[in-house]
């Protein structure tokens, strides 16, 4: 199945939509159900070596889960893996390519076999952020539903035979995108294994193996798309030849009481003083007599976090930090912000503009008569103006538009024109004039 899809908008032509009529049928038997493989699924990779090469190199910051394995000798025996330091191993600018990394890696791991992950690619490339979410906007318009925690791209290649973690299962509905090489995905239902069963977490392809006629098989290559739900073990097969994809999962399981808590940690810090420390000073204590107040019974730096914590939920500071941050999350479809991007100059008046409608600028408005703006997951704030709003909606609409028209709308000399040059300095930093078709 090969799919283009061009917008009757001012977009440009976008070849990572697929029609609703696909998704409405994957959800109906595949998502968060049962495994599928999508055969060739767009005419152009949706994300390049290449491509791939530079985000894992240019990626800000490594995470816990950014892993690189390596068996431990190339002696005959059962197969295991160890952790060896990504920074000190792992790809790097000198390599010029992934195939100058797997090159390298030959040399020196000679007949080792390994595998690397690599996860929140979107932090080092816009233009893969866009694609895959152009690519899941069409499952989440038809599901109506985000994941609880994130949609999070990554990355797995080496020349393992098997995952090097073996069978396992993640909190995590799964799209492999074929780039390089051969792979095999086999996928269990969820009462296949049970946890403590011998063959789950071992890299050791005999032991994997006889479990591999009771599973759902999907052989992918390049182009290939394997899909499975969060609720199945899996595992990766190959036939030890460099080998990579590009995924994107979306990942569940997030609590209210812990997103919640992140965010009121996040307020108390910014309302405590880092250097007020937490100390039980004994001669404040009043426990010893009849103190009506209860409160009174606190030692002074626990007195101090109660009361800013009752004035952050009675002023509405709680319900504002949860307002942003389901802005920043749904006007980004579930993903992490974009990137900003780095505008120089305020955008030229002659310039001629336009919002994809199908992600749109969202708003609300905030305290003290403030318009919060959001969009790929970024945030802005003006103060509120009709005027403003009636732009937000003519961009909305996905028509170009002259940034000269919009100055005119406004009033050159009305406190709106103000606003509305930091408003578009703000849309083109979030990126919302660019057309996920673009890459």
């Amino acid at each position: 199945m090969s799919v283009s899809s061009c917008a009757d908008t001012a977009a440009t032509c976008q070849p990572f939509s697929l029609p609703d009529s696909f998704w409405q049928a994957f959800v109906e038997h595949h998502w968060e159900q049962r495994p599928r493989k999508l055969s060739q699924l767009f005419d152009v990779p949706i994300v390049s070596e290449d491509e791939l090469f530079q985000a894992v190199i240019s990626k800000p910051d490594r995470v816990k889960s950014d892993r690189f394995w390596a068996t431990e000798s190339t002696v005959d025996g059962p197969t295991k893996y160890k952790q060896v330091p990504m920074e000190m191993f792992g790809p790097k600018a000198t390599d010029g390519s992934l195939s100058g990394f797997f090159d390298r890696t030959a040399k020196g791991f000679k007949d080792r076999r390994f595998g690397i992950n690599v996860h929140h690619l979107q932090l080092a490339s816009p233009d893969v952020w866009f694609r895959f979410r152009e690519f899941v906007h069409g499952l989440t318009s038809v599901k109506r539903q985000l994941p609880t925690l994130r949609w999070d791209i990554d990355t797995f290649f080496g020349t393992y035979e098997a995952t090097p973690f073996g069978i396992h299962k993640d909190n995590a509905s799964v799209f492999a995108f074929g780039l390089r090489g051969n792979r095999t995905y086999y996928a269990w239902p969820a009462d296949y294994f049970q946890e403590g069963d011998a063959a789950l977490h071992n890299p050791d392809p005999e032991v994997i193996r006889p479990h591999l006629e009771h599973a759902i098989r999907m052989d992918i290559g390049p182009g290939d798309v394997a899909y499975w739900p969060s609720s199945h073990w899996h595992v990766v097969t190959s036939d030890g030849n460099p080998s990579a994809v590009v995924q994107v999962s979306a990942y569940f399981g997030a609590s209210v009481s812990a997103m919640v808590a992140q965010r009121v940690r996040k307020l108390l810090a910014a309302q405590l003083d880092e250097d007020f420390r937490l100390t039980f000073d004994l001669d404040s204590d009043e426990s010893s007599g009849n103190v009506p107040d209860a409160s009174h019974c606190l030692p002074p730096s626990l007195r101090e976090a109660d009361q800013r914590l009752r004035a952050l939920v009675n002023e509405g500071g709680i319900a504002r930090e949860l307002e942003k941050y389901w802005q920043r999350v749904r006007s980004a479809d579930g993903f992490d912000p974009v990137p900003a991007a780095d505008v120089d100059a305020r955008i030229d008046e002659s310039a001629t503009i336009a919002v994809d409608p199908r992600f749109p600028i969202r708003w609300s408005e905030g305290n003290a008569g403030k318009l919060r703006i959001a969009v790929n997951g970024l945030i802005h704030a003006v103060p509120y103006s009709e005027s403003i709003v009636s732009v937000l909606r003519r961009l909305n609409t996905g028509e170009l538009v002259q940034i000269g028209d919009l100055e005119e709308g406004v009033g050159s000399d009305s406190p709106a024109a103000s606003n509305l040059h930091g408003l578009l300095d703000f849309l083109a930093t979030a990126r919302a004039f660019q057309s996920p078709g673009d890459a």
